[in-house]
């Protein structure tokens, strides 16, 4: 078995950050599909519920967009490297950035174990503002 190496470039199919619908239209939230946020990243594997939820009508409206099955959520602003993978398609808030691998290079699961393996490598790459933040570019 040989040792490989890949950039994060070279390993991903897209890299996307969350979004917050509009606060002021009540309609965006209690809805259908679940809603990352990083309070939701307890360490699990595999997500499956959120305390929040948005509609059908945000992600229609441009609001929010719908993660892919087996897409890496990382938190990459504030308690950055909290990571699970979401079994069916979801949205999240800015906080969370979406990884969606390629499968003939690495799985879901063995980045997942990545991430929690560096944490604290990627809290250091992180921009240390007033709040931590790990770009896509980082």
């Amino acid at each position: 078995m040989e040792f490989v190496e890949y950039t994060i470039g070279e390993i991903t199919k897209s890299i996307r950050t969350g979004t917050t619908p509009t606060k002021t239209n009540k309609f965006f939230f209690d809805g259908e599909f679940l809603w990352v946020t990083p309070s939701d990243l307890k360490g699990q594997m595999v997500l499956e519920e959120t305390e929040f939820t948005i509609s059908k009508l945000a992600i229609d409206s441009k609001q929010a967009f719908l993660y892919n099955k087996d897409t890496v959520l990382v938190s990459t602003i504030g308690d950055i490297g909290k990571v699970s993978i979401n079994q069916i398609p979801l949205a999240s808030n800015q906080q969370i950035t979406g990884i969606e691998l390629k499968p003939e290079i690495i799985l879901p699961e063995v980045f997942f174990y990545w991430v929690k393996l560096n944490k604290g490598l990627l809290q250091f790459k992180a921009n240390k503002a007033i709040i931590s933040i790990l770009t896509n570019k980082h």
